[in-house]
């Protein structure tokens, strides 16, 4: 098989026992029938204090290496992903999705189709016509203010950059993932813009939603920090440092 048809599924985990299992069985169970071969699980343990390696090492010896673990220290989701994806090279598509499967799979597909398409960037959305979500009255707003702020900072038009279903094609995983400095949940915005700034299209597919009862984002700690964030990175955009002209590709 090509490099560039083979795919790694990332799914940041930090103490994930109660869903782990069922989950990454059942998305293997999903991609096996979909695209048998094509696709490996990669479970980015982010430095648990529960089962979740155990659990991990048992579903990688019942898939024959289908499913692979991949140990971070750091803590933090940023962290997860981008070690797990810049620490397994073989793929053409990178991507992950959040351990409680609050995305529907069955979108799955259409990410991959997107970056075969020749985006460098496909993104579930929760926001645009197609897509349902369900979640509490709080997150709502909250996610929300975010997405409009993140907008008219960046003059972006994505639509929902926090979506935790995501995929990057091998091209912007090699020269823009280096660059992304977010270890937390300020990964996903941090990554777009990058992506964005050297010249990458992105996509997004409408997704259905609905939040789990394990975040680990609460929104009174986290708020300030993301909103520090977005202003730090405004402030190095309008300096015109996201953009590397070692890495700049322009694909249009």
């Amino acid at each position: 098989m090509k490099m560039e048809d083979r795919i790694a599924i990332v799914i940041p985990a930090y103490n994930e026992e109660r869903c782990l299992r069922n989950n990454a069985m059942r998305l293997y169970e999903f991609i096996g029938k979909r695209n048998p071969g094509e696709c490996n699980i990669i479970i980015s343990d982010n430095n648990s204090t529960d089962s979740t390696a155990d659990i991990a090492h048992k579903l990688s010896e019942e898939t024959g290496g289908g499913v692979i673990y991949h140990f971070e220290p750091r803590r933090g989701k940023g962290a997860a992903i981008k070690s797990a994806w810049l620490g397994h090279n073989g793929y053409g598509i990178y991507s992950f999705m959040d351990a409680d499967l609050a995305t529907d799979i069955e979108a799955f597909p259409r990410l991959i189709v997107s970056i075969r398409n020749g985006m460098g960037v496909s993104m579930g959305c929760r926001y645009m016509k197609g897509a349902h979500a369900e979640r509490t009255w709080k997150r709502e707003r909250v996610s929300r203010c975010y997405r409009s702020l993140f907008r008219t900072l960046f003059g972006s038009d994505v639509h929902d950059p926090q979506c935790g279903f995501k995929a990057i094609s091998r091209h912007v995983r090699d020269n823009v993932l280096p660059y992304v400095e977010s270890d937390d949940f300020f990964f996903d915005t941090e990554l777009i813009i990058r992506a964005v700034r050297a010249g990458y299209r992105v996509d997004e597919v409408p997704v259905n939603w609905s939040e789990g009862s394990g975040s680990t984002v609460h929104l009174l700690r986290d708020a300030p920090r993301f909103l520090y964030q977005l202003a730090r990175l405004k402030y190095i955009d309008m300096k015109g440092n996201l953009i590397f002209p070692s890495h700049k590709h322009v694909y249009r």
